[in-house]
């Protein structure tokens, strides 16, 4: 049921994450065919460009403070050299 996760988000006041659906799992698929997905869940950290900046393979605990301390690492730009 699409509108439960939507309703999920709502309702815990989430609303700076879009939601995405992909019912039959064809991203999963294509990234799994590219070596950049191995097993469910899988979490790409995309940046505004589109780029990925890290996977993680497996669960994570994103309301722990190493992962707050990690989306804010990766969303600082790199110094340039």
């Amino acid at each position: 049921d699409p509108d439960k996760p939507k309703a999920w988000l709502k309702e815990v006041g989430i609303n700076r994450l879009a939601y995405f659906a992909d019912p039959q799992a064809k991203v999963f698929q294509n990234l799994k065919a590219v070596g950049r997905a191995f097993g469910m869940p899988t979490t790409l950290l995309i940046d505004p460009e589109g780029c990925e900046i890290a996977t993680l393979a497996g669960p994570a605990e994103w309301a722990s403070e190493d992962a707050v301390k990690f989306v804010q690492a990766a969303k600082t730009p790199a110094a340039s050299p």
